[in-house]
């Protein structure tokens, strides 16, 4: 009577809401620890990429005073 008139909830409803916390937290991390993941994948793409395109830029650079001749 009094915790419900306190508002509070019983314990078998405060274990419920525990649980579904446990649950959630642990989907939380494991969406977390994929994002991270991702951004490295990410992150290592862009890094490649701007080596390639850099590498590609120079050989044009280096060939096109023979092209000339």
């Amino acid at each position: 009577f009094i915790q419900q008139k306190l508002s509070c909830p019983s314990i078998s409803v405060y274990e419920k809401l525990k649980a579904e916390f446990s649950d959630l937290q642990i989907k939380y991390n494991d969406l977390l620890a994929a994002h991270h993941k991702t951004c490295k994948e990410l992150e290592e793409m862009k890094s490649s990429h701007a080596l390639a395109t850099a590498s590609t830029k120079e050989t044009t650079d280096s060939e096109s005073p023979k092209d000339g001749l």
